[in-house]
């Protein structure tokens, strides 16, 4: 993987933006490895 960023992503615990309007807000990513993701919890 070439950052932490990209890892976040493959293992589905980056937050995805979820704007409207002028309000920003950001939701939980729900895709991506649930084995990894469980592993980083788990730790």
């Amino acid at each position: 993987m070439k950052n932490e960023a990209a890892f976040a992503a493959i293992a589905g615990v980056n937050p995805i933006p979820a704007a409207s309007g002028n309000t920003v807000r950001y939701r939980l990513n729900r895709r991506g490895d649930r084995q990894l993701n469980r592993a980083l919890n788990v730790i």
